[in-house]
């Protein structure tokens, strides 16, 4: 027997959802969980999401939400955090003779 609640085999069930906006599919999925903030209050537990278009060649976004909030979301709503989601640019690979970025590694 599980000691999985409903809660926990929903999130299971919901880790990645797929969505279409303004004409374009969408993948959304969990990128991790985290906590922050400061104070005597503790800390937020708070959740990345990424959105990727289907295949991996498209755009990629992310956005910060509470831990879990994302999976309870509507369409619209997913939608609407997919919006204000911040664009993710890949790092470019060094070019030839690119130093390591840190500062005296040019002789």
């Amino acid at each position: 027997m599980s000691d999985a609640g409903p809660d926990t085999a929903l999130a299971e069930t919901l880790a990645e959802r797929g969505l279409q906006v303004d004409g374009t599919e969408w993948i959304a999925r969990s990128a991790g969980l985290r906590a922050a903030g400061t104070g005597s209050f503790g800390l937020a537990a708070i959740e990345a999401v990424w959105f990727v278009q289907p295949g991996g060649g498209g755009a990629r976004r992310l956005a910060l939400v509470a831990r879990g909030a994302w999976l309870g979301l509507y369409d619209e709503e997913l939608a609407r955090l997919l919006r204000s989601a911040v664009p993710v640019v890949p790092a470019a690979e060094p070019g030839p003779g690119a130093g390591s970025g840190v500062r005296g590694d040019r002789q």
